[in-house]
């Protein structure tokens, strides 16, 4: 029980006022909780509303939206957040940051380092990344394997899985480089979008 650590020690260092400094932690916790996962069901919602809901044709109709946006990615967050209720901490924060290597590592140094990516490569390199590090993370949890070297590459998948992504990533946008844009282009309809 990892998550009790941090709620037991004061008590167990401080003869005195342990309670304070746990009423500390706990609330400094709960704000950095609470501003982060905020500012990222904002960003996720604003992403959604942008890209799947069709466009709005007044600033009232864009601004609700966006509410549906963030509305339907914080129902998906609770729906994920009920079905790992049960798992350990460790478990759920080293698969959240194996996902985010899996899938922005590559999509990021390939974005800026090399004018071959294109729209259909990005897109199978982040779906890969998330599928392995994901089913890595699931197999570990399921199966519990022992020790040894398959243990260790399932409970940290980013040390394979960034690779495969990149793999994926290249050699999709390999087979469909007849669709890449030119950078210049790509930036002129990026900011010439509304």
């Amino acid at each position: 029980h990892t998550d009790l650590v941090v709620v037991s020690l004061p008590g167990l260092a401080l003869d005195t006022g342990a309670g304070l400094v746990t009423a500390l932690s706990a609330a400094g916790a709960f704000a950095a909780f609470l501003s982060t996962s905020s500012g990222l069901l904002l960003a996720a919602g604003a992403a959604v509303s942008h890209d799947l809901l069709p466009r709005a044709s007044s600033g009232s109709a864009e601004i609700r939206r966006l509410r549906i946006g963030v509305g339907a990615v914080a129902l998906a967050a609770a729906a994920v957040a009920l079905g790992a209720r049960d798992l350990d901490l460790s478990v759920t924060v080293g698969w959240a940051f194996g996902l985010a290597a899996s899938t922005f590592t590559p999509l990021l140094l390939l974005g800026i380092w090399t004018d071959r990516l294109t729209s259909a490569g990005a897109a199978a390199g982040l779906a890969t990344g998330a599928v392995v590090s994901t089913s890595a993370a699931l197999a570990t949890v399921a199966f519990s394997p022992g020790p040894g070297w398959v243990a260790v590459l399932l409970a940290e998948p980013a040390a394979w899985s960034i690779a495969v992504s990149f793999a994926v990533m290249l050699g999709v946008s390999h087979l469909t480089r007849h669709t890449r844009r030119s950078g210049a282009a790509s930036l002129l309809l990026m900011h010439s979008a509304d």
